[in-house]
């Protein structure tokens, strides 16, 4: 298995670490456009459903080193770029992952889980006691990826970036954050993160 390198994004990230999550983010943002027109004829923006832009200002990278408490990570496999996360502040202890996507040449490593280990480890260091997500329906992987660190269904959370429109056909999800005793996180929030 590959050790991924995070790069995290914030003003003194490097011009080419800035570009490559852009370019990861338009990529991610095409794929899930084209599947819910794909899945879902009838929501697509021809039909009145407005989705979020490609340069979503709370995940500019130019932006994400600015926000207390949040992050924003290239994934890195030997030296290229092979996919991205984030962390997203929601308020009241609550914290949202963001934009957990790994290329499809990389998928297979455990990229995705070592991105929830992560982005777990930041938030309970940052002292978030819930960490949530939202994925569509269509994301079959990801809902195994995600039940297996323990993450289970809730209701759409305040603050989802998700049009109310797409509600029915997503699935929201959320975990407690436990908070390490003494310093270290517990062998089972690590395994399961």
């Amino acid at each position: 298995m590959p050790n991924p390198s995070f790069l995290r994004a914030d003003s003194a990230s490097t011009c080419e670490t800035r570009k490559s999550l852009m370019g990861l983010q338009a990529e991610y943002l095409r794929w899930v456009h084209g599947e819910i027109a794909r899945c879902f004829p009838a929501l697509s923006p021809r039909a009145g459903l407005s989705l979020p832009p490609e340069d979503l200002p709370g995940l500019k990278v130019s932006q994400t080193g600015n926000r207390p408490n949040s992050a924003y990570y290239l994934i890195a496999v030997n030296g290229v770029a092979a996919g991205m996360c984030g962390l997203r502040p929601l308020g009241a202890g609550t914290v949202e992952v963001k934009r957990l996507y790994v290329r499809p040449a990389y998928r297979g490593l455990h990229l995705g889980s070592s991105a929830l280990r992560k982005l777990y480890a930041d938030a309970c260091q940052a002292g978030y006691t819930r960490i949530c997500l939202d994925t569509a329906l269509f994301m079959q992987a990801a809902h195994r990826l995600y039940e297996a660190h323990g993450y289970a269904d809730c209701a759409a959370y305040e603050g989802t970036e998700v049009p109310l429109a797409l509600h029915n056909h997503w699935r929201f999800m959320q975990r407690p954050i436990h908070r390490p005793s003494h310093g270290i996180t517990h062998e089972h929030d690590l395994r399961t993160a």
